[in-house]
């Protein structure tokens, strides 16, 4: 299990006292899928990271993208424990300008902590149910006095009852926050009972949020937001217990090993690495400060110059604020892969310039329906297995119509039938089903399909109904009007 790391870290040894202590609490755990929660314990949560001497520290340096330095949110440390009645978390991590309070609640976009917590005892959930919560903690709590009245947001944990108080304080280097999280509403911990957890932190070096940093290895893709099966495990140990108990789990997901590139070392030379068509416009981006236009110099796969001009000097980047030249590649149309460009002793990632490639986008683009249909099993025989899930409100296939007085007054009388609405899709990520937006949706696919019916044939989708002789894009837009004509 990796320990502390780096200055950031090095600067809290003397207040931990981590190097006159040999043994923790609990027994370690599995970076990035396990940690034990040693119980009961005392803390105080005061801001004092003396009480978290003996508990193991775990340090967390990667994720979707990363500010690239360990001393400017490039990293982050959390500790967890508990006694009978709260959960305790201890998040810290190195932070040289603090930002706060300038993105309204978009609390994810700028300095921020997150904890999940699934306590629910199904820890292959694929969606929020009850006992599933998540918790941001943003650094506008630095300034708040009051531990029971922070500045929170996230899901579910208010309304059922994991109230959450504690504080924000600031540290030589950094920022942390020590919480509690009430338990004895719903839980009382044992010795082996296994919970899902997530830990992640958002880091902004200048505005916007520039670092996003995550400890489950499940979670590959940044989505624990919104599937909780890709939470890391989480064992209570009971102090002083000789035996260590295996996680209450099953079905352990797989784990994704992340490839972070630090800011600072992506190339100046910043192109479109999915490619360019032959006879589009083609832009490249150098990243400088130079007021003079620079030679730039475009190589094959082979590494020959088949292309060269100057670049435009074009000031200051008004989404990115970089210094930024731009490059123009229009004129060169010859198709290959693995071209690169080259300015001085800089180069960029290889690219291709070919016909086909936004081929695969229009298929990708239409798979997004299979994947949010409603009342079908989502399986890893058309899907990575990340995203699959059971049958999502199979019981819509059989339901009575709304019954008494609604929302403005009007009374609707009992019925003596019962509807099939259990198809139909998904409308972004609330799990409602509604027929303007689902209306539109058919619209838009029948009209792709009829203005170029060569665009889908059969088998072109990965779906349950190729291979039917049907074009996959019809067969999908009738699962949706299976849920419009059930419901009439």
């Amino acid at each position: 299990m990796k320990r502390i790391l780096f200055l950031f870290s090095l600067m809290l040894c003397s207040l931990l006292s981590l190097s006159a202590q040999d043994t923790y609490l609990a027994p370690e755990g599995k970076d990035g899928e396990l940690i034990y929660i040693p119980f009961p314990v005392a803390i105080t949560v005061d801001g004092d990271m003396s009480d978290w001497a003996n508990i193991e520290k775990h340090t967390v340096t990667s994720g979707p993208y990363n500010s690239g330095t360990p001393d400017n949110n490039g990293q982050f440390s959390f500790a967890v424990a508990a006694d009978m009645e709260n959960l305790y978390i201890l998040m810290y991590m190195p932070d040289k300008m603090i930002i706060g309070g300038r993105h309204g609640k978009d609390y994810w976009n700028e300095d921020s902590f997150e904890f999940y917590v699934n306590f629910s005892g199904d820890l292959d959930a694929q969606k929020y149910t009850d006992g599933i919560v998540q918790v941001n903690v943003n650094a506008t709590n630095l300034s708040n006095d009051d531990p029971y009245n922070l500045s929170l947001v996230g899901v579910r944990f208010e309304e059922e009852g994991y109230y959450v108080w504690g504080h924000a304080f600031k540290m030589e280097g950094g920022w942390g926050i020590e919480v509690a999280m009430k338990l004895d509403n719903n839980i009382v911990p044992y010795h082996g009972f296994t919970v899902g957890m997530q830990f992640q932190i958002n880091g902004a070096t200048k505005q916007d949020r520039d670092t996003k940093l995550i400890w489950s290895k499940y979670d590959g893709s940044d989505v624990s937001w919104k599937t909780p099966r890709l939470f890391g495990s989480a064992v209570f140990f009971e102090v002083g217990s000789t035996d260590i108990p295996k996680p209450q789990r099953q079905n352990t997901p797989k784990v994704i090993e992340r490839k972070t590139i630090p800011l600072e070392k992506l190339p100046k030379i910043r192109v479109n690495q999915v490619g360019y068509l032959p006879s589009a416009p083609k832009t490249a981006v150098y990243v400088s400060e130079a007021s003079e236009p620079l030679e730039w110099k475009l190589l094959n796969s082979e590494g020959e110059e088949v292309a060269s001009g100057e670049t435009i000097p074009s000031g200051i980047d008004e989404s990115s604020q970089d210094p930024v030249h731009k490059i123009d590649l229009t004129k060169f149309t010859k198709e290959g892969t693995g071209y690169v460009l080259k300015i001085g002793e800089n180069t960029s990632f290889p690219f291709d310039i070919r016909k086909d490639i936004y081929t695969q986008m229009k298929k990708d683009a239409v798979s997004y329906f299979y994947l949010n249909r409603c009342g079908i099993a989502i399986t890893s025989d058309y899907i990575d297995e990340q995203w699959t899930h059971g049958p999502f409100f199979a019981s819509d296939k059989n339901i009575k119509p709304f019954a008494g007085k609604d929302y403005v007054g009007n009374i609707w009388p009992e019925r003596d039938y019962t509807l099939d609405a259990g198809k139909g899709w998904f409308d972004a990520g609330d799990y409602g089903k509604y027929v303007v937006n689902g209306g539109i949706s058919v619209w838009s696919l029948l009209n792709l399909y009829e203005r170029n019916p060569k665009a889908f044939g059969d088998s072109d989708l990965k779906i349950p109904e190729a291979g039917n002789d049907i074009p996959d894009i019809l067969d999908e837009v009738k699962w949706e009007m299976d849920f419009f004509l059930g419901m009439q």
